[in-house]
């Protein structure tokens, strides 16, 4: 019982408790977000590449069918490149 209670505290509280925490800070600042975000507008644009939207069509989706009646106006208003999927069923 003893033995159990300390290995319990030793699996909790010692290395790997704080380099989790650590991993997870990071992870999810937004400092560094926007930081990498920033580095990957400058390397597109450095490479001349537009903006590219990934599009996910499914033929039996009510918002599916609502989207591709926008497509045409969204492609013409903004500068994008849209690239379409077709998706089925995933079950």
């Amino acid at each position: 019982m003893i033995r159990d209670r300390i290995r319990d505290f030793l699996s909790r509280l010692t290395i790997s408790a704080p380099i989790r925490n650590k991993m997870m800070k990071e992870w999810s600042s937004e400092e560094i977000f926007l930081h990498q975000r920033f580095d990957k507008e400058e390397a597109r644009k450095k490479e001349g590449r537009p903006h590219e939207i990934f599009y996910f069509h499914k033929i039996d989706d009510p918002y599916s069918h609502l989207t591709i009646q926008i497509i045409d106006k969204l492609e013409q208003n903004y500068d994008v490149v849209l690239t379409p999927f077709l998706v089925g069923d995933t079950g």
